[in-house]
């Protein structure tokens, strides 16, 4: 089941800047996905780590695809799509969020 999924990261953070509790599971799961597709594509270090997994979930089964997010030269946004299910789509509002790791290897 191919989706498309535009995302405003501060839109679902609470005021502290963290993952809110009072989600539900699955929204929390799919944030929680979100918010290391940002730590994936903002870690220039990048050694060692292993592909986010999707987040879609079709027929009461979850895809076991990998997501590939990167940063878009054009906008700043991280794209990320997934191979296995064809899902995609595209995260802004990202800088400067705890899962912003551009930040931290800049000062290094």
């Amino acid at each position: 089941m191919q989706k498309t999924w535009m995302t405003h990261l501060p839109h679902f953070l609470d005021e502290h800047g963290g993952l809110p509790l009072e989600f539900h599971a699955s929204a929390r799961r799919m944030l929680k996905a979100l918010c290391k597709f940002v730590a994936y594509a903002t870690n220039f270090d990048g050694e060692g780590d292993e592909l986010p997994q999707c987040f879609m979930v079709s027929k009461r089964k979850r895809c076991r695809g990998k997501v590939t997010p990167l940063i878009s030269m054009e906008d700043d946004a991280i794209i990320w799509h997934c191979f296995k299910c064809g899902s995609g789509g595209c995260i802004s509002g990202w800088q400067g969020t705890l899962w912003d790791l551009s930040e931290h290897f800049e000062s290094h």
